[in-house]
């Protein structure tokens, strides 16, 4: 679409925003146009979906929501993920429903793994059994926001499965393991740092010492050395 077709569609306000916008389809225009102008009437002056990460309103969250669901079928992923985002706020908890909804419909990874980092801003511990469950399903096997959100929560139900998967697709997990496993301070989770210091890659090798120094800094090691001296304590003793 040209500059002039955008702005017949749009106008001049929104049109100035998108009509760079080369895989921007006349159908998609008059969506964007349409859920603005919803917004909007709540009394902003957004000219696109970019602003709404700007604003807290939790009004945001019932225009999204109905307004998503009632046109999925018409609007291409990159204005799925424009309404996605919008909801990307720890105070639009009532939107978690809606986007465990749409993780669990959804066949196109982009909106899953959008869907995922979502909730994982959100962060809300209310439906930590949903998101383990996801995570246990056979099938998960891309490393997303839920994983990163059940390490930042330190999750206990999702433990178990959060070794497993960086021991199944060490590709795909190490990266966020690394970034956010230590925050469980467990003893065993040294480890599972430790064989990543040998990793070809050199950015994953600072990861783990930096994922073992934390976990030392925030008693992992400290619990480590008692164990050990309370073990060598023992066989002296016997």
């Amino acid at each position: 679409m040209n500059k002039q077709e955008v702005f017949s569609i749009m106008g001049s306000y929104y049109g100035n925003a998108y009509f760079r916008d080369a895989t921007l389809t006349p159908e998609d225009a008059r969506l964007i146009a349409q859920i603005l102008d919803e917004i909007n009437a709540l009394g902003y002056h957004f000219s696109n979906l970019h602003a709404l990460e700007r604003v807290c309103d939790t009004r945001f969250v019932k225009v999204i929501t109905q307004f998503y669901l009632s046109n999925a079928n018409l609007m291409r992923d990159q204005t799925k993920e424009g309404l996605l985002c919008g909801l990307a706020n720890r105070e639009y908890k009532e939107a978690v429903p809606f986007l465990l909804r749409e993780y669990r419909v959804s066949d196109r990874e982009q909106i899953k793994y959008r869907a995922a980092d979502v909730l994982r801003q959100i962060g809300d511990r209310g439906h930590e059994a949903d998101y383990v469950a996801l995570i246990n399903e056979e099938a998960y096997c891309q490393c997303d926001g839920l994983y990163a959100l059940l390490c930042n929560m330190k999750s206990q139900a999702a433990y178990p499965r959060i070794v497993e998967l960086v021991h199944l697709y060490p590709a795909q997990f190490k990266f966020t393991f690394l970034q956010a496993a230590w925050r469980y301070r467990r003893t065993e989770l040294l480890p599972e740092f430790e064989r990543f210091l040998s990793d070809p890659e050199s950015e994953i090798r600072t990861m783990a010492k930096h994922a073992i120094q934390k976990s030392e800094r925030h008693g992992a090691g400290e619990t480590a050395k008692g164990k050990t001296a309370q073990k060598s304590a023992q066989e002296k003793q016997a």
